[in-house]
C-alpha cells in the first residue's frame, strides 16, 4: 500500500518507493528543532521498519559500504562507473542514521559523509558556472571608486595603438583580450577590500531541502554546528562543476583566501564593466577606430585565387591544402582571408566574417558582379558595383557603399582589370559552360 501511495500505479512496484518515503520522512523530523518525545518515537518507527524491509537487501549494503569508504561517489546521481547511485540527498542521510544506530560508523566517518552532504547540497541547488561572485556583496564599495585606472588606461593604448592588425585577427578577440588585460592588471585588491556571504541568497527557504534543515540534521548526528567558513569552499566547488560524478571526483580547494581572493577579482570586473564603463569605452573607441583604418588599408585588394596557386602556397609554407574550403566557382577561399597586405593572409580562419566585419571600405557583392560580368570592361563592373546589380535581394545589404569607397574608384577598377580577367584561362570545362550560359541570359 506505501509503495502504490508513493508512485500512484496499482501495477508497479518500485523496489525503492518505500525507501524514498522513509528518508524523506526522516529529513524531514531530524529539520525539527525540537526534541520531542513524538520526534524520539518516529524516528525509532523509522529505524524499526527499514530494518524489517531493507535491512538486508544487497543494494542496501553496496550503498552502506560506499558511504563509509566513498562517501563523495556515494553521492553520484548516476554513473556508469559505480555501482551505487544517489537519486536524492535524504538517501545518504538515512544511510548515516541506520549505520549510527547499528553503531557501524565512527564519529570521524560520520562527519565526513555529512561534509560531503552538505556540499552536495550546494551542487545540486544551483545550476553549474552560477558566478560565485553572486553569492557574496562587498562591504566597503566605496574603495572601488579609490582605484585608479588611468595608469592602466595609458599602458594598453601605448601598447595597443599600432601593429593591431597584426596581433589581433578580429576586433572581437582585440577587444575580449584588451578587457582580459584590465581585469588581470596588477591591482591589490586584498587591501582594503572586503566581501562577506551573504546566506540570504543561498539558503533555499521555502525549497524541499534548505541549508537550515542540513544544519538541524548536522548537529543532530555531531553535536556541532557547521563551519560557515565551509560554506564559501562549497559553494565555489560547486560553482565550478557541472555535475555530481565531476564535482565527487574534484579536488575540493580548501584555500579560502585564494577563493576570496577570485571573488574580489569578480567583483571588480562587475565594477569595470559598470562604474568603468566610461573610461574603458573611450579607449576602445580610440583603439577601434585606429584599428579599423589600419585594417581597411590592408584590405581594399581582395585577389582571388586559382587552386594551383593556393597548392603552390601551401606547399612553400608547408601547409595542408585540406585546411582550405576553397570554392571552384568563385576563385575565393571561404575561410581565409585573401587580401595580400593582410598579416592574416591565407592563414586559416574559422571566423572569417568577423575578421571581415572590421572592413570600412568592404563593398557588397564586388566578387560577385566581377564574376558574372568578366565580358564586361572594369568600368562597367565598378559601375555595376555601385548601383548593386547583382545583390541578392533576398538577402539584406550588409555594406553601403560610402563616399570613402567611392574615393578609391581607380584603386579598384584596376583591381577588378588584375584580378577577374585572368581568371578566365583558368576555368575549368564545368566553370565555362556555367559561365557561358550567365553571359547568354
Amino acid at each position: 500500500m506505501m509503495t502504490f501511495n508513493t508512485m500512484r500505479n496499482v501495477d508497479t512496484l518500485f523496489e525503492s518507493a518505500y525507501l524514498a518515503l522513509l528518508a524523506n520522512t526522516l529529513v524531514f523530523v531530524l529539520g525539527q528543532q525540537t526534541e520531542t518525545e513524538w520526534k524520539k518515537e518516529i524516528l525509532d518507527l523509522i529505524y524499526t521498519t527499514f530494518k524489517l524491509t531493507y535491512g538486508s537487501a544487497p543494494f542496501w549494503k553496496k550503498y552502506t559500504k560506499a558511504i563509509l569508504e566513498t562517501p563523495n561517489l556515494a553521492l553520484v546521481t548516476e554513473h556508469p562507473n559505480l555501482e551505487t547511485k544517489c537519486e536524492d540527498l535524504s538517501k545518504p542521510l538515512l544511510a548515516v542514521f541506520v549505520l549510527s544506530r547499528d553503531g557501524e560508523i565512527t564519529p570521524e566517518q560520520t562527519e565526513t559523509a555529512l561534509n560531503s552532504v552538505v556540499r552536495e547540497f550546494f551542487g545540486r541547488a544551483y545550476e553549474a558556472n552560477t558566478p560565485l561572485q553572486d553569492f557574496f556583496s562587498v562591504k566597503n564599495p566605496e574603495v572601488f571608486a579609490k582605484i585608479d585606472m588611468s595608469p592602466l588606461f595609458s599602458d594598453l593604448r601605448a601598447k595597443y595603438s599600432k601593429n593591431a592588425v597584426t596581433e589581433f585577427k578580429n576586433l572581437g578577440v582585440y577587444r575580449s583580450t584588451l578587457l582580459e588585460e584590465i581585469l588581470k592588471a596588477n591591482i591589490n585588491l586584498d587591501e582594503g577590500i572586503e566581501v562577506e556571504l551573504e546566506r540570504k541568497k543561498f539558503d533555499l527557504k521555502g525549497a524541499k531541502y534548505s541549508l537550515t534543515y542540513f544544519e538541524h540534521v548536522y548537529k543532530y548526528f555531531t553535536g556541532k554546528d557547521i563551519d560557515p567558513v565551509k560554506y564559501t569552499v562549497y559553494l565555489s566547488h560547486a560553482s565550478s562543476y557541472s555535475n555530481s560524478y565531476e564535482r565527487a571526483n574534484a579536488n575540493v580547494e580548501e584555500d579560502v583566501a585564494k577563493i576570496l581572493r577570485r571573488v574580489k577579482v569578480q567583483k571588480f570586473n562587475e565594477v569595470i564593466k559598470e562604474t568603468r564603463t566610461k573610461e574603458f569605452e573611450a579607449l576602445w573607441s580610440d583603439l577601434e577606430r585606429d584599428y579599423r583604418k589600419e585594417f581597411s588599408e590592408l584590405h581594399i585588394e581582395c585577389i582571388p585565387i586559382t587552386k594551383e596557386q593556393l597548392a603552390a602556397h601551401c606547399d612553400s609554407r608547408g601547409v595542408n591544402i585540406d585546411d582550405f574550403s576553397w570554392n571552384s566557382e568563385t576563385f575565393l577561399v571561404r575561410n581565409a582571408c585573401l587580401c595580400p597586405a593582410c598579416p592574416h593572409y591565407l592563414v586559416p580562419d574559422n571566423s572569417l566574417s568577423q575578421h571581415l566585419q572590421a572592413h570600412d571600405y568592404l563593398t557588397t557583392a564586388l566578387h560577385k558582379t566581377a564574376r558574372l560580368l568578366k565580358q564586361e570592361s572594369p568600368e562597367k563592373i565598378w559601375e555595376d558595383v555601385i548601383h548593386g546589380t547583382c545583390y541578392d535581394l533576398s538577402l539584406p545589404i550588409l555594406r553601403k557603399v560610402t563616399p570613402e569607397i567611392i574615393a578609391l574608384k581607380d584603386r579598384y577598377i584596376s583591381l577588378i582589370a588584375v584580378s577577374y580577367t585572368h581568371l578566365r584561362a583558368h576555368e575549368t570545362g564545368r566553370n565555362l559552360v556555367c559561365r557561358l550560359l550567365l553571359e547568354k541570359k
